[in-house]
């Protein structure tokens, strides 16, 4: 194995955030990074370079957690990392207001609309819940001196 190989190697290990939570760092590349609708959020592949069991395991602890992505070109610090904002929520892992509106608004628009799962009906969606955004905004503004 070359040096420049052994010396990245190197930093595929577990380490501890300031706050004692433990923190799992490894070389890896993101590939298919793509939207999802009609949520609004991001995914992608994550393809690790080969781990240790225990990099496995810990790895594998990580499925369907809640937490902070963080993806740089190159090592990433601890330094880097103190400016991540806090996840706030009223409860630990709680969906944030405007997530929690969304799916209170898709709960609303599957029982009162005929729903199809296909792309037309999500854009439907995502047509009706902005109008029904702009009214509730529209309601506020005109309650303002």
């Amino acid at each position: 194995m070359d040096k420049q190989k052994k010396e990245l190697l190197k930093n595929v290990i577990p380490i501890k955030q300031s706050k004692s939570e433990e923190v799992f760092k490894c070389w890896a590349i993101l590939s298919n990074v793509k939207g999802v609708q009609p949520v609004g959020c991001w995914q992608g592949t994550i393809h690790t370079q080969e781990l240790t069991k225990e990099q496995k395991d810990r790895f594998t602890d990580f499925n369907n957690v809640l937490g902070v992505f963080v993806f740089a070109e190159t090592d990433v610090k601890m330094d880097d990392l103190k400016d991540i904002p806090e996840l706030k929520g009223e409860f630990e892992k709680e969906k944030s207001p405007s997530l929690r509106l969304r799916n209170v608004l898709w709960v609303y628009f599957k029982q009162t609309h005929r729903w199809i799962d296909d792309a037309e009906h999500r854009k439907e969606f995502n047509t009706w819940r902005e109008t029904q955004m702009e009214k509730f905004i529209q309601t506020v503004k005109n309650k303002l001196d």
